[in-house]
């Protein structure tokens, strides 16, 4: 299996010349969905979220014929109370049948509650057809846990959702896969966005994404990337307040992530770009996740995971960013062996001892025949000290899909008296008043910020103060 290296973006060794061997960097490496087993015979698109309990739910579509992306598929799920070392019972979440139930994509809210969103469409006979048809959405979720759902068994698709999520003159339409996030700051904190895509007027795709302000019980539509050819789409919440999309890139002359940000709670995403750091093969999903502040830079550790090759699906890495995406400066390959051993979707969890969790698609890769890479679905930890530049992440960050900070409980610094540096050092200023309106938005010193937030005060009693991200009601 050879030794994972400790890499920067420009896969060098990095300053700290740091070698893992698998078995320094990998604690666990295990495999929760097995192709050829419980009636699948293949599992796909794996998504995953850590509860309040520090439970793991890995979801996967349980393929039943093969791998082909229009055919009959359920939603299912196994749990793991350890840490990830065993997993529960396969849970069958959702099953229509012929018709493939797809693209799961989970959130965990800060009451606990865990929201499942997915698609369904009617059964066709391959790809060539989805145009004759138009895809739905539902929703189910669980109060306890993951073990039971509010659809109360497989049959039953849950509660509809479509008319919200979807606008008429749309075509084609998708979800993540992949987890989505609950907003910690402001603006609109407390909103669950989750990334996806859509075509129309036989258009290429383009990445968006859709949000509720409400706990699920509504939904609206976000703002859309700029840029056609963008389609499976993850987004994380920086330590501003912005939101970060990564879209699958489908230009067959480029083999770069697609970057695209948001500041103001997902409505637009006005800036786009290529980015160069992180490299894929043409058309692949991605994930990325927020770690917590970084005690160095004072900005936020994102990773990322994906099949870092520009041409296939293989080397399966996840990379860090101290600087909220800004620069990717460490990586670890959790590929069990190396290339061409084919790795795909991926998603990320930080579990309760700070370590890193990746559920990931895994096999022996043959580009001949599509369904053998497929062979089972892999979950590696990686340890934290992995990343020489993570440090703890100790400190009150922004949300992951458990809609709680990545830390656990926010708790208040020993020593709050302000620095004469902190004071002086100019960050962010944003004060919101009421049902998410503005009411300032400017980078300023905190002793300037903290003189606005009392002056507003007096004709909004319930307006939120937050400097550099951190709030200072």
């Amino acid at each position: 299996m050879g030794d994972l290296l400790a890499r920067n973006a420009d896969n060098k060794a990095s300053d700290s010349d740091q070698t893992f061997s698998l078995s320094d960097a990998i604690k666990l490496d295990n495999a929760p969905f097995v192709g050829k087993t419980e009636g699948y015979k293949v599992y796909r698109a794996p998504t995953m979220v850590t509860t309040h309990k520090n439970t793991i739910l890995a979801f996967a579509e349980g393929r039943v014929n093969g791998h082909a992306d229009e055919d009959d598929m359920d939603v299912v799920l196994r749990r793991s109370e350890d840490g990830g070392k065993t997993w529960k019972d396969l849970q069958v979440l959702v099953n229509d049948g012929k018709n493939p139930c797809k693209n799961q994509s989970p959130v965990v809210l800060p009451n606990g509650r865990i929201l499942l969103v997915y698609l369904w469409n009617p059964w066709i006979p391959s790809e060539n057809d989805r145009g004759q048809i138009s895809r739905k959405v539902y929703v189910i979720h669980s109060d306890d846990d993951g073990k039971t759902w509010s659809n109360g068994n497989p049959k039953k698709l849950g509660t509809e959702i479509t008319a919200m999520v979807q606008r008429p003159e749309w075509g084609w339409t998708g979800l993540g896969p992949v987890h989505g996030i609950v907003k910690q700051f402001a603006p609109h904190k407390g909103r669950i966005i989750l990334p996806s895509r859509h075509n129309q007027d036989k258009q290429s795709m383009v990445s968006h994404v859709f949000y509720s302000d409400d706990n699920g019980n509504t939904w609206a539509i976000g703002g859309s990337v700029s840029r056609q050819k963008t389609t499976e789409s993850t987004v994380v919440e920086l330590s501003d307040g912005s939101l970060l999309l990564g879209s699958r890139n489908q230009n067959d002359q480029e083999n770069h992530r697609v970057m695209s940000k948001s500041t103001d709670g997902g409505l637009t995403f006005p800036t786009t770009w290529l980015e160069k750091q992180l490299v894929e093969p043409r058309g692949v999903q991605a994930s990325l996740f927020y770690y917590g502040l970084n005690e160095k830079t004072g900005k936020g550790n994102v990773l990322f995971s994906n099949p870092d090759h520009p041409e296939i699906r293989s080397n399966g890495t996840l990379r860090l960013s101290t600087d909220d995406g800004q620069t990717w400066s460490e990586s670890v390959v959790y590929a069990p062996k190396k290339s061409p051993y084919f790795t795909g979707y991926s998603d990320i969890v930080k579990l309760e001892n700070g370590d890193i969790g990746v559920l990931y698609e895994r096999g022996n890769y043959n580009k001949d025949k599509k369904g053998e890479r497929y062979e089972e679905i892999g979950f590696a930890v990686i340890k934290k000290n992995a990343f020489p530049s993570l440090g703890s992440g100790e400190k009150p960050s922004s949300a992951n899909s458990s809609g709680k900070s990545e830390v656990g409980e926010t708790t208040k610094p020993k020593d709050t008296k302000k620095s004469d540096e902190t004071v002086a050092k100019e960050k962010k200023c944003f004060i919101e008043g009421g049902q998410g309106k503005n009411l300032y938005d400017a980078t300023v010193t905190l002793d300037k910020c903290e003189k606005k937030c009392d002056e507003i005060k007096r004709t909004h009693s319930n307006r939120t103060c937050e400097f550099g991200g951190k709030s200072i009601n």
